[in-house]
């Protein structure tokens, strides 16, 4: 006997395209690379660079008024900061018009927010890449899959 779902052939794929199936694996995805950055920093190259890894959420307020979150911020030693979007998708993940505006906003409120002075980067993990168009060629200039998270730290 089969719990908590509909029993039969399909079911589980009939769950996986529902919004809430979407949310949890992008959290799922979130919280595996949280548990994974030393596979991470192995990919980008860094891994004997001094690091500090974490979320970053602003929410607005009086001093700055757009709020955005990151799901992983690699802050170098080297003054160089990496701001990673993790995206899950069934297929490489595209950068709309509207998204790429998002982005821009994203990056504009980090560095508003914390007055950095470090190089900031947008990053992106994703399950299947990232889509090539002009948004994904003008923002994103480091991409990993979700492949590296699998593959031993040399």
């Amino acid at each position: 006997m089969e719990r908590g779902g509909s029993a039969g052939a399909g079911g589980f794929l009939s769950k996986s395209s529902t919004p809430a199936w979407r949310a949890w694996s992008g959290y799922a995805l979130e919280a595996l690379a949280l548990k994974h950055v030393g596979q991470i920093k192995s990919e980008l190259g860094i891994a004997g660079v001094d690091t500090s890894e974490c979320g970053w959420v602003h929410r607005p307020d009086e001093t700055w008024s757009d709020g955005a979150q990151v799901d992983l911020l690699i802050d170098r030693a080297d003054n160089t900061i990496h701001l990673v979007e993790v995206k899950f998708s069934q297929g490489a993940f595209t950068i709309t018009k509207g998204y790429a505006a998002e982005l821009r906003r994203k990056v504009a409120v980090f560095k508003g927010v914390t007055a950095t002075r470090k190089n900031v980067f947008l990053t992106f993990l994703t399950t299947h890449g990232v889509a090539p168009n002009a948004y994904a060629k003008e923002l994103v200039p480091v991409e990993l899959t979700t492949d590296c998270l699998f593959e031993e730290i040399s």
